[in-house]
C-alpha cells in the first residue's frame, strides 16, 4: 500500500463569501487543511522558486483520514416504482453496437438485479463475448443462459432475452443489422415455472446490477458495457420468438411510430434531449431516468444512412447512446469538509493545502471578484477549459516521437501518480477503453495535472496552472493591482464582465473556448478593450459547456486538421449545444480575426527560442512597447526550455483571417523539430505546407480604442522573472500593459 494524500474541490471558480465543498482521500488516520494564495509554482532554483501565502482569516482544521473510492462507468439509472414492481415474467431488448464484447468482464446491457442477493434479472453480454441472460427465481435458485457463440465487435445487433415464468420458458435472440444479416436460431431452455424473485433495485441501462452499501450511502452499478446501445424495450412478459422477431422489425426504422407487442412497460428514446443527462421514458409508465458518468450522446444509431450528420436534422437516426466502462464525470467522494470564504477576500489564485506527516497536496481554486467588489484595472482569465481538457494527461517525452536523442527529461512525480490512479479519468487527448475518444471531460474529479508544482517532462517545465502562476508572480513583483477570473466567468457573463475592465489578459494556453467566450473577446475589444494574449495555440477548439452540468466540458474533434483522435463518422456536432465541432479554423470563428495570429506549430526540443525584432517593432507608434529595450533579440532566456518561444506557437496569416492593419514587430523561427500543423499542409507532400514553424509577436488597434497585442507562444511567460523581472521580455509586457490599463474600455459598464 502507498501513502498517499489527494483532493478535489467541487469547483474550480467560486466568489469571496460562498462556500467549497473539498473531498479528500488518504490512508493516513489524520490531515491538516488550510487555505493559500499560489503565487509561483515552479520549483526551478533558476527561477523564483515555489511562492504562496497562507490566508489570513482562515484557520486550518485538522480531519480524520479516510480511503475514497472512485467508481468508473456510465450508465442509465430508472428508480424503481409501481411499473416495475412485482415483474414475474420479463422481456428485455435493445440495439447494440459492443466495442469491447470480450472483455473479460460481464457487461450489462438492462439489469434490474440486487447484487446483495441475486434477485432480479440481468441481460448482458458475458466475459467471452456471448449474450447472457440471469435471474433468481422465487425459489432462490440462480438460472444462467448463453448463446454459444460471441458477438462480433463494432457491429450493429437486435438482441433480446425474454423469460416466461409459468412455463419456465427462456430465450436469448440476437440477429445482426445490415443487408447482408439475418437472424441466428435463438437459444432456448425451459427452467420450468418459476415468477421472478422480486428486488427493489433500479433497472439499468448499460449495467449488470446494483450494488447497495450498508448505513445509507449512496448505491452504484457495476458491470458496466462498452459500446452504444439504442432503442432498449422492456415488456412484462415473456415474448415469444416470432413477436422478438416483430419487435426487431418494429424497431428497425420505425422510430416512435412503432406498434409493439402487448405488454410493454418501457421504451426510452435516446434521440429526445440529446443535450440533457435525462432519458425519457415514451411507454407511458412514467419510466424516466438518468444518465450517471456521462456516456456520449449524439451518435448514430442502427438506422443512420449517412445522409445526414447532424443530429438535430434526423433525430430517428440517432437513437443510440455509446456508453463506456471507464467513463467518468463525477468522482462521488463524500464530502470531508465544506469551506467558508470571507466575504472580504481578495480576488486571486488559491489552493486547499492539505498536509500529513511527509505528505502534502495542494488542490487549487480561484477566486473572482464579487458582485459588490470593485474591480481591479487589469483582469487577468486563467484558461479552465483548457485545465479540464488536458485533465490527467502525462505529457511524457513519449508524446513527440520525432524529438531530438538529446532531449529526453525525467518523468515528474505528478505523472507516475496519473498512470497509478487511471480511475481518476482521462482527458480530451485519449481514448476510452474500447478505442473511442474521450469527448467528455469534468472537473468533479481528482485532477492531477491542475497542481502548482505540476512539471511535464515533456517540457521539463510546467505547463496548465504552474505556467500561468509566472504572470501572477510577475504581477505580484512588479505592484500591479489585477483582478483574476476564470474561462468559465467569461462564458456565463460575457462582455459585459469584462468591459469592468482597462486591460485583459489570457494565461498562456487558452486553447479551449466557447463560442460565448469569442463573442465576449471580440465584443470587448470592438467596443474599446485591450487585450493581451500572452501565450500560444489559443482559440483553437470547438468547446461547449453542458447545460446541465457546468463542471463539463466537451470537445469533437471532426475529421481535418491536428486532432489526438477522430470523430466517428457523423458524430461531429456536439451533443450538448447541436453546433458544429472541430477547430475554430474551420467554423470562421478565425483566431486570427481576435488576435492577429493562430496556431502555426508545437514541439519539444530542449531550445526554446528568442524573437528576432522586425522593422515594423521600430515603427513610432509602437515605441512605447520598446521603450527601454535595446537588444534587437528578445527572450533568448527563460524557465521553459531556455526561451520565450516554444512549445506551441502561433503565427500571423492574411490569408486566414489576420487584420490588414496588424502589425508584426518580431518573430522566432523555431527547429526542424517543431512540426507544422495538419490543417496547414495541403498535400501528403512535405514542400506543399502553406506555413512554417515560428511565432509572431502582433500589435492591433481599432478605431474605438480597442487594441490586442499577442505573443503567440506558450513560452513566453516562462521569461519574465529573468534577471530580476528586469528582462527585455518584462519590460516590454510591462510597457503594453501599462498602456492598456491606463484608462476604461470606451463603452465601459457603468
Amino acid at each position: 500500500m502507498v501513502d498517499e494524500l489527494i483532493g478535489y474541490c467541487d469547483r474550480i471558480s467560486v466568489s469571496a463569501g460562498e462556500s467549497l465543498d473539498v473531498m479528500v482521500h488518504t490512508h493516513q488516520d489524520e490531515y491538516e487543511a488550510s487555505v493559500v494564495r499560489l503565487i509561483h509554482g515552479d520549483r526551478n532554483p533558476d527561477g523564483p522558486g515555489f511562492r504562496e501565502e497562507d490566508v489570513a482569516g482562515i484557520g486550518s482544521v485538522r480531519r480524520p483520514g479516510r480511503r475514497q473510492v472512485t467508481r468508473t462507468g456510465s450508465y442509465a439509472l430508472i428508480e424503481d416504482g409501481p411499473a416495475l414492481a412485482g415483474l414475474s415474467s420479463v422481456t428485455a431488448a435493445t440495439w447494440i453496437f459492443p466495442t469491447r464484447p470480450a472483455g473479460g468482464e460481464v457487461q450489462g446491457l438492462i439489469s434490474k438485479r440486487g447484487l446483495a442477493d441475486g434477485s432480479g434479472f440481468t441481460f448482458a453480454i458475458d466475459e467471452s463475448g456471448c449474450l447472457l441472460f440471469s435471474c433468481r427465481v422465487a425459489s432462490g435458485q440462480t438460472m444462467e443462459l448463453r448463446t454459444d457463440t460471441a458477438l462480433t465487435p463494432r457491429t450493429w445487433w437486435f438482441v433480446a432475452a425474454a423469460y416466461e415464468s409459468q412455463s419456465g420458458t427462456v430465450t436469448l435472440y440476437r440477429a445482426a443489422h445490415g443487408a447482408w444479416a439475418h437472424p441466428g436460431a435463438p437459444t432456448q431452455a425451459a427452467w420450468g415455472p418459476g415468477e421472478l424473485a422480486g428486488t427493489d433495485a433500479p433497472l439499468l441501462l448499460a449495467a449488470a446490477g446494483w450494488e447497495r452499501p450498508e448505513g445509507g450511502r449512496p448505491g452504484w452499478a457495476r458491470g458496466c458495457y462498452n459500446g452504444k446501445l439504442g432503442a432498449p424495450l422492456l415488456f412484462d412478459r415473456g415474448l415469444s420468438v416470432r413477436e422478438i422477431a416483430l419487435v426487431r422489425q418494429a424497431s428497425a426504422g420505425a422510430g416512435g411510430r412503432a406498434e409493439y407487442p402487448p405488454g410493454l412497460i418501457g421504451r426510452w428514446d435516446f434521440a429526445a434531449d440529446q443535450a440533457s443527462c435525462a432519458i425519457r421514458d415514451t411507454a407511458g409508465q412514467g419510466l424516466d431516468g438518468r444518465l450517471v458518468n456521462m456516456p456520449a450522446r449524439a451518435v448514430t444509431g442502427p438506422n443512420w444512412t449517412g445522409r445526414e450528420t447532424d443530429f438535430r436534422l434526423a433525430a430517428s437516426e440517432y437513437d443510440a447512446i455509446h456508453f463506456h466502462a471507464d467513463d467518468i464525470e463525477d468522482a462521488g467522494w463524500p464530502v470531508d469538509f465544506s469551506l467558508a470564504l470571507p466575504a472580504g477576500l481578495r480576488s486571486g489564485v488559491y489552493a486547499v493545502r492539505l498536509r500529513s506527516g511527509p505528505l502534502e497536496d495542494r488542490i487549487p481554486f480561484v477566486v473572482v471578484r464579487s458582485a459588490a467588489a470593485q474591480a481591479s484595472p487589469i483582469l487577468v482569465v486563467l484558461p479552465t477549459m483548457t485545465y479540464v481538457a488536458y485533465a490527467n494527461l502525462a505529457l511524457t517525452p513519449e508524446c513527440q516521437p520525432g524529438r531530438p536523442d538529446t532531449w529526453n527529461p525525467p518523468r515528474s512525480r505528478w505523472e507516475d501518480l496519473m498512470d497509478a490512479h487511471p480511475e481518476f479519468g482521462g482527458s480530451l487527448y485519449q481514448r476510452h477503453d474500447d478505442g473511442s475518444g474521450i469527448c467528455y471531460s469534468s472537473a468533479r474529479r481528482p485532477i492531477l495535472s491542475l497542481r502548482p508544482d505540476y512539471r511535464t517532462s515533456l517540457l521539463d517545465a510546467p505547463r496548465h496552472l504552474g505556467a500561468d502562476l509566472y504572470l501572477i508572480d510577475w504581477l505580484e513583483a512588479l505592484g500591479f493591482d489585477y483582478d483574476v477570473t476564470t474561462d468559465d466567468e467569461v462564458h456565463a457573463r460575457g462582455s459585459g464582465y469584462l468591459g469592468h475592465y482597462c486591460a485583459v489578459l489570457t494565461g498562456s494556453h487558452p486553447e479551449y473556448c466557447s463560442y460565448e467566450m469569442i463573442a465576449a473577446y471580440e465584443s470587448y475589444v470592438a467596443a474599446g478593450g485591450r487585450m493581451m494574449y500572452l501565450g500560444g495555440n489559443g482559440f483553437y477548439w470547438v468547446t461547449s459547456v453542458h447545460p446541465e452540468r457546468p463542471d463539463v466540458i466537451e470537445v469533437r474533434r471532426g475529421h481535418g486538421g491536428t486532432r489526438p483522435w477522430e470523430s466517428e463518422p457523423g458524430e461531429v456536432h456536439h451533443s450538448t449545444t447541436g453546433e458544429h465541432g472541430g477547430h475554430w479554423r474551420s467554423r470562421g470563428q478565425l483566431p486570427n480575426r481576435l488576435t492577429g495570429v493562430g496556431m502555426a506549430s508545437e514541439g519539444a526540443d530542449g531550445r526554446s527560442v528568442g524573437y528576432r525584432r522586425l522593422a515594423a517593432s521600430h515603427d513610432p507608434h509602437v515605441a512605447f512597447i520598446f521603450e527601454g529595450v535595446e537588444e534587437e533579440v528578445i527572450g533568448d532566456f527563460g524557465l521553459i526550455m531556455g526561451g520565450a518561444a516554444g512549445d506551441e506557437v502561433d503565427r500571423a496569416d492574411l490569408a486566414l483571417g489576420t487584420p490588414p492593419e496588424a502589425m508584426v514587430l518580431a518573430t522566432a523561427m523555431l527547429s526542424e523539430y517543431y512540426s507544422v500543423v495538419l490543417e496547414d499542409r495541403i498535400s501528403w507532400r512535405s514542400d506543399r505546407q502553406q506555413g512554417e514553424p515560428r511565432a509572431d509577436m502582433t500589435y492591433l488597434e481599432n478605431d474605438a480604442g480597442g487594441a490586442v497585442f499577442s505573443v503567440s507562444s506558450m513560452s513566453w511567460l516562462g521569461s519574465l522573472s529573468h534577471a530580476d523581472y528586469a528582462s527585455n521580455v518584462s519590460r516590454i509586457t510591462a510597457n503594453v500593459l501599462r498602456r492598456f490599463a491606463d484608462k476604461p474600455p470606451s463603452a465601459a459598464p457603468a
